[in-house]
């Protein structure tokens, strides 16, 4: 039976830096939170939002997700090899844009580039189980566009 001390910290700011300016959502998530069932103790993770309003009706938003270096254990002594769920998580780095444009006041265009610098990465949840064989790749660099049109009720 494992015996786990649960610790850790989550702390979100958010600054309006200037009148078309705003910092959002930065944020450290302590690793040390989530050993309570003998599973996984999360890799460390950094957040984080710009939204910049050059004009009333555009808006334009960069988003970052970090995932720190984890290495909480050692590998098991017999196999040479980690055990389920306490293998390395390696780190990497997340960039997300968005733009959107206020047509009219129902109607708004959008544009979005998810993984802005096409990171080559394992997700931190992909990692968990620490078998390779089952590891699965990121989404790499994908765009989007929308068209909203917001319908008046009568």
């Amino acid at each position: 039976m494992k015996i786990a001390l649960i610790t850790g910290a989550n702390q979100g700011i958010g600054k309006q830096v200037a009148k078309e300016l705003v910092a959002n959502g930065i944020e450290y998530k302590d690793p040390e939170d989530a050993y309570s069932n003998g599973r996984r103790i999360s890799a460390p993770k950094v957040t984080g939002s710009i939204t910049y309003n050059p004009i009333r009706v555009v808006d334009l938003t960069l988003n970052y997700k970090g995932i720190i270096s984890h290495d909480q254990f050692a590998k098991n002594a017999t196999t040479g090899l980690y055990n389920s769920y306490e293998g390395p998580e390696h780190p990497y780095n997340l960039f997300n844009f968005a733009a959107g444009y206020k047509v009219n006041k129902n109607t708004r265009l959008s544009m979005g580039v998810e993984n802005l610098f096409n990171e080559d990465y394992f997700p931190a949840i992909s990692q968990w189980i620490m078998l390779p064989d089952f590891y699965l790749k990121g989404r790499g660099r994908a765009m989007n566009l929308t068209l909203s049109q917001r319908f008046l009720q009568c």
